[in-house]
C-alpha cells in the first residue's frame, strides 16, 4: 500500500534459483539491471500505480530489447536488508475499521481500488467505498464518534475516524 509521497521503484533483474541448505527451501535472488523511482500522489490507487508502472516498464523493456545485442547490463546485487514483503490482500482486508486514523483508512481505500474494494456497513447495508479524500476540518467532527457519517459543506458526505480527523467519501 503506497502512501502519498512514497517513492516507487521499478527494478528489472536477472535472477537465479538457488537452494538454501539452512532452511531447506528454494529461494529467488536477483541482480538489478535497471531501477527507476518517482513520487506517488495522494489520490493514486492500486489501479493508477499499476498503469504507471506498466507504461514506464513497457517502454524500458522495449529499450532494453532493442539494445540487447550491443549492450551488457550492469548487475547490482539486491540489498536484502532493504527488501520488503507485502502480504497478499484478502477479503479480510476489505472492512473499514473507523477507529483507525483517517490517513490509514484513506490508504486502505486507495489500496483496495479497483479490486477487491473497501466497504463499511451503514444501517445494516454493505456500502462499498471507492474513493476518499483527507479533510482538514476537525471542528466538523467534534462530538461525533468514529464511524459517524454526516453531510457537511457543499452536501459532501463525511465520516469521523478514530483520530478525530475526517474523510470525505467521494464515491
Amino acid at each position: 500500500r503506497c502512501l502519498p509521497g512514497t517513492i516507487i521503484f521499478i527494478e528489472w533483474w536477472k535472477g537465479n534459483w538457488f537452494y538454501d541448505s539452512v532452511s531447506g527451501k528454494n529461494s529467488w535472488f536477483c541482480d538489478i539491471i535497471y531501477s527507476e523511482s518517482w513520487l506517488t500522489k495522494e489520490q493514486d490507487t492500486t489501479e493508477s500505480l499499476l498503469a504507471e508502472i506498466t507504461e514506464r516498464g513497457s517502454q524500458k523493456i522495449i529499450s532494453l530489447i532493442q539494445n540487447l545485442p550491443d549492450q551488457t547490463f550492469p548487475r547490482v546485487p539486491q540489498n536484502h536488508l532493504e527488501a520488503t514483503h507485502c502480504k497478499k490482500i484478502t477479503s479480510e482486508d476489505r472492512p473499514i475499521n473507523w477507529n483507525s486514523s483517517a490517513f490509514s483508512i484513506h490508504n486502505q481505500i486507495r489500496a483496495l481500488f479497483p479490486d477487491p474494494l473497501a466497504f463499511t456497513t451503514f444501517r445494516e447495508k454493505r456500502v462499498i467505498i471507492i474513493r476518499s479524500s483527507l479533510e482538514d476540518l476537525p471542528e466538523m467532527g467534534l462530538g461525533r464518534k468514529p464511524g459517524s457519517f454526516f453531510v457537511g459543506e457543499k452536501k459532501r458526505l463525511f465520516c469521523v475516524c478514530g483520530d478525530g480527523n475526517l474523510i470525505a467519501i467521494e464515491q
